[in-house]
């Protein structure tokens, strides 16, 4: 087995790649990353040089995933975002909150009811900082929240779940 030096993988290289992933298309990538498209090429050859694999399958015009590049992009997807929230929690513990609590609802809920809610549980606790994110499907939803400790407000147990939060 080929060992690698994660020295020689850059973040920028591991967003590109993610991007990538969601596109599958160089062009497109480079667009949402606001870099050229050789840049993406070059971000793309780059990680798989240092770590041995082959994450795309190039053919014509068209780009696939390796499994090895679906199996990559799935672990380094948790890890940016593990390293985003890491940097978001620190930056509120330094502004002054003790604790953070993230709000995901479907796109169709009634605010007004929600915003009545939060501004109920934030008046109890006003050193608590409160994210807040829609979403369309609840079966994409469920896993990355949850074990996560954050909450889903689910149009069938929005009450419910309010009064089980689980503060980080």
């Amino acid at each position: 087995m080929r060992k690698f030096s994660l020295s020689e993988i850059s973040l920028l290289h591991i967003q590109i790649f993610l991007v990538a992933c969601q596109e599958l298309n160089f062009t497109k990538t480079a667009s949402r990353c606001f870099v050229t498209q050789p840049t993406v090429s070059r971000a793309i050859d780059a990680l798989e040089k240092s770590s041995g694999l082959q994450l795309f399958i190039r053919e014509h015009s068209s780009l696939r995933l390796t499994p090895a590049g679906k199996a990559l992009y799935k672990s380094l997807e948790q890890a940016v975002y593990l390293i985003n929230t890491g940097f978001l929690h620190a930056l509120e513990l330094q502004e002054g909150y003790h604790s953070a609590l993230k709000i995901s609802y479907p796109a169709y809920t009634n605010l007004e009811i929600l915003m009545q809610i939060v501004h109920s549980m934030k008046s109890e606790d006003p050193c608590m900082k409160i994210h807040y994110s829609s979403y369309q499907e609840f079966h994409q939803e469920l896993p990355r929240l949850f074990p996560m400790k954050q909450i889903l407000l689910s149009h069938t147990c929005m009450m419910e779940i309010l009064f089980r939060i689980i503060r980080n």
